[in-house]
């Protein structure tokens, strides 16, 4: 019996002095990288795992790995996830991590990033769902996003989109994914009016430019112009503006364009026609929640009630 005790007491002793099986060895899906990291600090074990990503997807890390003690919930440093950026200027947004472990006073990490396209990512997510096709809203379903989605699921699904803690996502019933810069942005699209024309003074622009419209309309009646910017934030630029055939606006003082230099950002245009002056009452409730909680199906519902066209332009990065 003591013999026997001392043996698995020998086994246990040799097992703990190695690495954890899983190191280097978990086994990789489809469009999926996994970086392994191993340090004293779990930090540190952490930013060698997403560095070692980084690494993969391009040779070239262009920002150092700022390491800070304070993680989010789920154990992904924030700080960390933003300084890494590789010259593909692929974002690591999506990281998780598949397994950890704390031997002899070092810690080992493995964490994942998927790297397939948005619709890719959520088909995956749509595993457990009977699935049939249903009604989408008129406007959502002439967009990139959306035309995307439809093709890969095969499905045409009543999806949703909120804002949830100042990030915007897509959901279907009890799963939902996070809408990067880019995947929003293609929520933006172009919609004919059968009233209503606009033309921008510029195709393209770059921050401190002029903005300017030109409206034409086939009937009297009144204009109101609104953007939304690629974090999903709209606004009012004006609204009621009498029309008979053509208005220019502004006509003396200045929309400047106003965004970060480094980086091409689209914005979306929203003129709506009415009859009458529109109330902006339910507007406005939307807007004061567009940080929180703002459901972008309820924004589309009060454009609908008019005559709208969208219209979608860029700002371009500064020619340096």
């Amino acid at each position: 019996m003591k013999h026997l005790i001392l043996t698995i007491l020998f086994i246990s002793f040799g097992f703990s002095s190695q690495n954890p099986i899983w190191f280097y060895n978990l086994p990789t899906l489809e469009n999926q990288i996994i970086g392994y990291g191993e340090a004293t600090k779990l930090s540190d074990a952490k930013a060698e795992a997403k560095n070692e990503i980084a690494s993969v997807i391009s040779t070239k890390v262009e920002s150092y790995l700022k390491i800070d003690k304070v993680t989010t919930k789920d154990g992904i440093d924030k700080r960390v996830e933003k300084s890494i950026k590789v010259s593909t200027n692929i974002k690591l947004e999506e990281l998780h991590i598949e397994e950890s472990a704390f031997i002899n006073d070092k810690w080992y990490i493995a964490i994942s990033y998927d790297y397939s396209p948005f619709a890719v990512k959520f088909k995956k997510l749509l595993g457990g769902y009977n699935l049939e096709n249903q009604q989408q809203n008129n406007y959502l379903a002439k967009t990139n996003l959306f035309k995307n989605l439809n093709t890969i699921v095969s499905k045409r699904l009543d999806y949703k989109i909120h804002n949830k803690n100042n990030m915007w996502y897509l959901s279907y019933k009890n799963s939902s994914l996070k809408l990067g810069t880019k995947d929003f942005e293609n929520l933006f699209t172009f919609k004919n009016s059968s009233i209503i024309e606009l033309e921008l003074n510029q195709d393209t622009f770059v921050t401190n430019n002029d903005l300017s419209f030109n409206i034409s309309s086939k009937k009297e009646g009144y204009v109101s112009i609104f953007y939304m910017g690629s974090n999903g934030q709209i606004g009012l630029i004006k609204d009621n503006l009498s029309i008979t055939k053509n208005i220019m606006y502004p006509t003396s003082d200045k929309i400047i364009v106003k965004s970060d230099p480094n980086k091409d950002k689209k914005f979306m245009i929203v003129v709506i026609y009415s009859t009458n002056k529109i109330d902006l009452n339910d507007f406005e409730k939307i807007t004061k929640q567009k940080i929180r909680n703002t459901n972008f199906i309820d924004m589309l519902n009060y454009f609908n009630k008019y005559e709208y066209l969208t219209y979608v332009s860029k700002v371009v990065k500064s020619q340096r």
